[in-house]
């Protein structure tokens, strides 16, 4: 998996292109070589570098774990060496998350849930990337552009304001970095779907009929990328089919400086700016105003060749002005 093309390569990747910004590596297996320090270097030898390429900063308390709990001694011949913390203990270490400024409400959908009888027939579940919801409010739903009252909000898997679960949780709002279940009156099931996003009424999110993005190009590239190539666009948990549309230039990967205008086409390993027109609008951001939104890949042959983020969006009505 960590050599060239190996799935693990490709899914840190798309973790850090997601933005994920720690990464714990747990060395699985270990009991096969009778936790020999020596295998246990060899592999963290041969993964930091691509880690620290991907963008990640090793730090050596968090590089490798085991599964036993604090209380619980390791085995002798991983203790006779290994003085970092458990599996468990590198968890919870991690720094809590800064999510910046209040934003207002963002709630991409990740999967439309079927008819439940506290959320209703039309019920969606996502991650909260922005601002607060619950029971009575009123959201946008786009890009199908139809206001809906939220009737009822649970935590993923659990219960909350207007649910009847086992164990009702106290709460009555959910924030940002909340995993919800939202149920809503007033709009048709058939306009919610993966991709959508719940936003406030007041501050919605455009659907882009056309996106421009600075990529880097991956060592999944086997095809060169011309202007015209289709490609898989994702973004959060909408993927598209979309054209590209023009090459804007190539960067120098180091400096971001512009080395090339209208590049004939984009090969493994390269820095560039393009511009995609995807087959129908999608609700995106610029990287710079709202990153949760504001991050894709590209994929082809069921690969992915390419990450970026998003530096310019253009609606059905007129390109934004920056």
């Amino acid at each position: 998996g960590g050599a060239v093309g190996g799935q693990t390569r490709e899914h840190v990747q798309l973790a850090r292109s997601l933005g994920v910004e720690r990464v714990i590596v747990a060395v699985s297996k270990m009991d096969t070589c009778e936790y020999a320090q020596q295998r246990f270097e060899e592999i963290r030898e041969a993964l930091e570098p691509f880690l620290k390429q991907a963008g990640f900063r090793a730090e050596g308390a968090v590089t490798g774990g085991n599964l036993v709990l604090p209380g619980a001694p390791p085995p002798p011949a991983l203790s006779a060496w290994w003085t970092g913390p458990t599996l468990a203990g590198a968890i919870d270490e991690l720094p809590a998350v800064d999510r910046g400024a209040p934003r207002p409400l963002r709630l991409p959908v990740a999967d439309v849930i079927p008819g439940s009888r506290t959320l209703g027939a039309a019920a969606v579940g996502g991650k909260m990337e922005a601002g607060m919801i619950r029971k009575g409010q009123k959201v946008l739903v786009m890009p199908a552009g139809v206001v809906a009252t939220v009737r009822a909000v649970e935590a993923s898997g659990g219960c909350g304001a207007g649910g009847t679960g086992s164990t009702p949780s106290p709460r009555a709002c959910f924030f940002a970095g909340d995993a919800v279940d939202v149920g809503l009156d007033g709009v048709d099931p058939a306009s919610l779907g993966a991709g959508a996003v719940l936003c406030h009424p007041d501050f919605p999110v455009i659907p882009a009929v056309r996106i421009q993005a600075k990529i880097v190009t991956l060592e999944a590239v086997r095809v060169p990328l011309l202007v015209g190539s289709t490609v898989v666009l994702h973004a959060y948990s909408l993927a598209v089919e979309a054209r590209v549309s023009a090459l804007t230039h190539t960067l120098d990967p180091r400096t971001g400086d512009v080395v090339k205008t209208r590049p004939r086409c984009l090969t493994r390993n390269m820095s560039a700016v393009v511009e995609l027109t995807p087959s129908r609008p999608m609700c995106v951001e610029r990287y710079a105003d709202f990153r949760a939104l504001g991050r894709l890949a590209l994929r082809m042959g069921g690969k992915t060749v390419a990450l970026g983020v998003v530096t310019q969006v253009w609606s059905t009505q007129e390109p934004q002005a920056h």
